[in-house]
């Protein structure tokens, strides 16, 4: 708590000096002379730019290209025979009861609504048709 209010008095403090550092008779630019001695002439001096393409200062080692290498090839004895894996069998799934036709009716927002219809067969070996 002795620190904001010691931090207050040093805001205060300061505010108001700068306040008194201003005052209000500056009119020394209104009534001072200036001569002019030559007329003014804007130059702007050399600046090291620097270019839009950037230097790839490349690190790797290049070797020459005709070095004569031979890949010999010999081919690695091994004595693994695997066993002959029997396939595996999976039970007969219960089929789904199927139907020949279900009915959805639905409605949103603003009433818009949404009916669909949809016929089948159930399973046949002969026949498959839908509407």
């Amino acid at each position: 708590m002795k620190v904001n209010k010691i931090l207050l008095v040093l805001v205060v403090l300061l505010t108001t000096s700068m306040g008194f550092s201003q005052n209000g008779n500056n009119d020394s630019l209104k009534n001072g002379v200036v001569v002019i001695s030559k007329d003014y002439e804007p130059r702007i001096s050399d600046a090291f730019k620097l270019s839009d393409v950037p230097k790839v200062i490349d690190t790797v080692i290049r070797i020459d290209n005709n070095v004569p290498y031979d890949v010999k090839t010999k081919r690695a004895l091994t004595s693994f025979h695997p066993e002959p894996i029997k396939p595996a069998r999976m039970k007969g799934e219960p089929l789904s009861k199927l139907y020949r036709a279900y009915a959805l009716i639905g409605f949103g927002n603003y009433l818009s609504n949404n009916v669909e219809l949809v016929l089948n067969n159930t399973r046949s070996r002969k026949w498959d048709y839908g509407l």
